[in-house]
């Protein structure tokens, strides 16, 4: 059995008042029966079970059960209705009414005009149909029926003549109702009762409305047809009233910039489901002044210059989560960015990046500011975020992360996922004080380059990972390291590096897989400031060479102040620049015993040389 839902051709049952109906009675009959002699069933409920006893009072214009605005429903698909104010007065009656199930079958409109002196005709920008009581009028604020002060003709569908002048002001109100075709309904005008106790009733055009979507405005998805100025027209929408703006799993052409301005929300269906595919020259999305959500959609460049994502001029608490960045379509010869961060004109901070790819562009994320104090980005934070270069060889001067010199970047720290096939795999320019990244770096990565500002930590994942570029130790002076853990090559190795001398290079300056050397390496257990601190040192010659070294003293394995040292012959008899300072507890073995020579010398007494006594004889 199908359900009709009765609602009156007004926006609410009202009086001859034109005010909603109160303690009024509804009756509803069979079609061209009179509904008091002639009633029909009706329901309070769409399975039609809870039936309503006629009269049905109203409340607010609305019929009411048990003191709370509801529908009515009826099994039959044409009825007569009769409404009646509470002394029993008719306010209005139809024989015949006619409806799809489950919709409303008439559209209201209203419009006000104000009257000029003895104006008599007036045309309507609503029209209505002639004679069938679809048509209600007041003037200044009382209805005009029969009888009434200012009697009317209907003279067409969009016009009504006075039989007498009105007066200079009169504010004249035409209510029309337009019964619409079988099947179609003004949504404004059908209830909407959320589930739940407590629920507070709607109606359906305002729950619609509650989110935006970019087909709203016309946005086609087709991968053909330009969603340019439909998609804009939703973010606008969405940033000006706070509302969510949704894409579907389609494919969105673009050729000009997105521009966000403000909080917002994207959201799409999936990284590979939602595209937007952008043709322009510039950025794809661009976020000023932005806080908020960018999720579920990929975004694929197809120009040599293009940026996927720009974000920047003083943005706060920003997320990109699961989106998808693609230039494969010009990986050969692209010089754009995947993630652009640009505080060039304001402070910008607080960014998560989280279950991101970054496939084929020039530089993955870069970051840039004008100067370390004011405009700069801070706090971006990376969650398994795959940053992939180009699949078959590496492109001249791509790199992974980019941190500018005028980017501070204090807080910035990566977690998980990759970094692979870039010629550099991190860049923090003097100036950048970088962060946090905990990352695996592989395929043909070959190096990461830091400034002297850098402070911070990295731990690459694999065998395959470098720490290097020899020809720039000088650009190095500045780190300081504290307590941090960093892999290099096949395994891991615990350094805290203070001055330059104390880097890890490799003799050549290419990065090599399985041969080290090690320029004055030095390894702190514990904190590096603690006084007790057990500090563990290995020299292996200041020539970057193993075997012999030129300066037998740089052969040393030293606990705190003690040294181990190997030579042909004693400390004390050393001349030259193999004169150094020697702290008592020192030992040196004697790499050339032979039977009945010492096996090694002590120092007794501290100073340069000191004074040393033989060991035990071989």
């Amino acid at each position: 059995m199908s359900a009709l839902s009765i609602t009156p051709p007004f926006p609410t049952f009202a009086g001859k008042d034109g005010l909603p109906l109160e303690d009024g009675y509804i009756w509803l009959g069979s079609a061209n029966q009179n509904p008091q002699t002639s009633p029909l069933v009706a329901y309070w409920d769409e399975t039609l079970t809870q039936i309503a006893q006629q009269p049905i009072r109203t409340l607010g214009g609305y019929p009411a059960y048990s003191g709370t605005p509801a529908r009515l429903f009826i099994s039959a698909a044409v009825y007569s209705i009769l409404v009646q104010d509470k002394n029993g007065n008719t306010v209005y009656t139809s024989p015949s009414n006619t409806g799809p199930s489950t919709f409303v079958n008439f559209s209201v409109n209203e419009e006000v005009q104000v009257a000029t002196a003895g104006q008599t005709v007036f045309t309507l920008a609503n029209t209505y149909s002639p004679g069938t009581n679809s048509l209600t009028v007041y003037v200044d604020g009382v209805n005009q029926y029969d009888g009434a002060q200012y009697s009317f003709v209907e003279t067409s569908g969009d016009t009504v003549t006075f039989t007498s002048g009105l007066h200079v002001g009169a504010l004249v109100k035409f209510s029309t109702a337009i019964q619409l075709s079988g099947g179609v309904a003004d949504s404004s005008q059908i209830t909407y009762v959320p589930a739940g106790a407590g629920a507070v009733p709607t109606n359906v055009q305002d729950k619609l409305r509650e989110t935006v979507s970019v087909k709203d405005f016309g946005a086609v998805g087709d991968g053909v047809t330009d969603d340019t100025a439909a998609i804009q027209a939703a973010l606008d929408y969405g940033v000006l009233n706070g509302q969510e703006v949704i894409f579907f799993g389609e494919d969105y052409k673009i050729t000009s910039t997105l521009n966000i301005t403000g909080s917002a929300i994207l959201r799409g269906q999936g990284m590979f489901k939602t595209k937007i595919s952008y043709t322009g020259s510039a950025s794809a999305i661009l976020c000023a002044t932005w806080s908020g959500i960018i999720s579920d959609l990929g975004v694929y460049v197809s120009n040599n210059t293009a940026n996927g994502i720009e974000i920047g001029t003083s943005s706060r608490k920003c997320n990109l989560n699961n989106v998808y960045i693609d230039a494969s379509a010009v990986v050969a010869t692209h010089q754009g960015y995947g993630i652009y961060l640009n505080a060039l004109t304001g402070f910008s901070g607080g960014l998560t990046i989280s279950n991101t790819y970054v496939l084929q562009c020039f530089v993955g994320i870069a970051m840039q500011g004008v100067d370390t104090v004011n405009n700069t980005w801070t706090t971006v934070q990376g969650y398994n975020v795959w940053i992939i270069g180009r699949s078959t060889g590496v492109i001249p001067g791509s790199v992974g992360v980019f941190m500018s010199a005028t980017t501070n970047g204090i807080g910035t720290a990566f977690y998980g996922g990759t970094i692979e096939s870039y010629e550099t795999g991190i860049v923090s320019e003097n100036g950048s004080f970088g962060g946090v990244f905990e990352i695996d770096m592989e395929g043909n990565v070959s190096d990461y380059s830091y400034g002297s500002t850098f402070i911070g930590r990295v731990i690459p994942s694999t065998g395959n990972s470098y720490f290097s570029k020899t020809a720039q130790v000088s650009a190095f002076s500045g780190l300081a390291w504290t307590q941090n853990d960093l892999l290099i090559g096949g395994g891991p190795r615990y350094e805290s590096y203070y001055p330059e001398s104390h880097l890890i290079y490799d003799q050549t300056g290419t990065p090599q897989s399985t041969s080290w050397y090690f320029n004055n390496a030095s390894v702190i257990q514990g904190g590096a400031y603690q006084a007790e601190a057990n500090k563990f040192t290995v020299g292996l010659g200041r020539d970057g060479t193993n075997g012999i070294a030129t300066l037998p003293s740089d052969h040393y394995i030293k606990v705190c102040d003690r040294s181990l040292h190997w030579g042909a012959q004693s400390p004390s008899a050393r001349t030259g620049t193999q004169i150094v300072a020697w702290v008592q507890g020192s030992i040196c073995y004697n790499s050339a015993a032979t039977v009945g020579q010492p096996v090694g010398w002590m120092c007794t007494v501290s100073g340069t040389p000191g004074t040393w006594v033989a060991l035990a004889n071989l």
